[in-house]
């Protein structure tokens, strides 16, 4: 299985079309180049790596690492050019990231289209409802008639990661 570092190189090489080898190699390219930078951005702030693990893993020293993670907020913040280029990039660092962390957690995260399962603490029965959209950014979850509620502050699960009873007792819970 690949690590969790692979899987952002792996993400941010697909998303700019370059091969691993040339992002990770010494070329100047500008796509390369901040192909490369958003590597070690990401990986510092999704992955949570250090800065010598960042530069292990990218054959750079932790003083470029540390140069990469401080200018890319820059170049989002100042150029509209880049972020119109690289925000659809940082959105689906994200979902990876729920992904890898409902992995460590022994489940997925929902996709949208599928039913799910939405509670919060103040509800005594959870509301099953389709999945649109997820928002990580903002941690919001939108789901079909539910009105325009967005669930910040609720969990939600796929219907098919519940075990078979636990389902079967919350249906009939909702036809009681």
């Amino acid at each position: 299985m690949e690590n969790i570092a692979d899987r952002y190189i792996k993400l941010v090489c697909d998303y700019v079309n370059l091969s691993p080898e040339i992002v990770l190699s010494e070329s100047r390219n500008e796509d390369a180049r901040e192909a490369r930078q958003l590597i070690m951005y990401i990986l510092r702030s999704n992955a949570k790596m250090t800065l010598a693990a960042i530069g292990i893993k990218t054959n750079r020293v932790h003083a470029t690492v540390l140069s990469a993670v401080r200018k890319v907020p820059d170049y989002f913040q100042y150029n509209k050019d880049y972020r119109g280029k690289y925000s659809p990039l940082l959105s689906r660092a994200q979902r990876l990231e729920a992904e890898i962390d409902a992995e460590r957690k022994g489940c997925r995260v929902p996709q949208a289209g599928e039913l799910c399962w939405f509670w919060n603490d103040q509800d005594d029965l959870p509301v099953l409802s389709r999945l649109l959209t997820i928002d990580k950014v903002l941690k919001v979850a939108y789901a079909e008639n539910m009105g325009s509620r967005s669930f910040a502050n609720w969990q939600y699960v796929s219907i098919e990661i519940l075990p078979k009873q636990f389902r079967t007792s919350l249906l009939r819970q909702l036809i009681a």
